[in-house]
């Protein structure tokens, strides 16, 4: 029976390894080997969508005649501050 080695996920960006989990405690200049494993190809993280969907909003002016501040007031439901109305 062979007794696999421990496992540790990274991601190469150049030359450098980031660590998905804790790194291994070993000496520096350690030699390691690296087996590179097939991942799917990434897709569009829902922060690309969003962006995307409020760019379309932007290029239609969908917010023209908008109050912002009102807006916000209304939404967060503020309670007026002493003073400051």
């Amino acid at each position: 029976m062979t007794i696999q080695p421990p496992t540790y996920r990274a991601i190469l960006q150049g030359s450098q390894l980031i660590w998905l989990d804790p790194p291994p405690n070993l000496p520096e200049n350690t030699e390691v080997s690296v087996t590179v494993s097939q991942s799917l190809p990434r897709t569009r993280s829902r922060g690309d969508a969003m962006a995307a969907a409020l760019e379309k909003l932007a290029q239609r002016n969908a917010f023209k005649g908008v109050d912002p501040i009102a807006w916000q007031r209304e939404v967060r439901q503020d309670k007026p501050l002493h003073g400051r109305e």
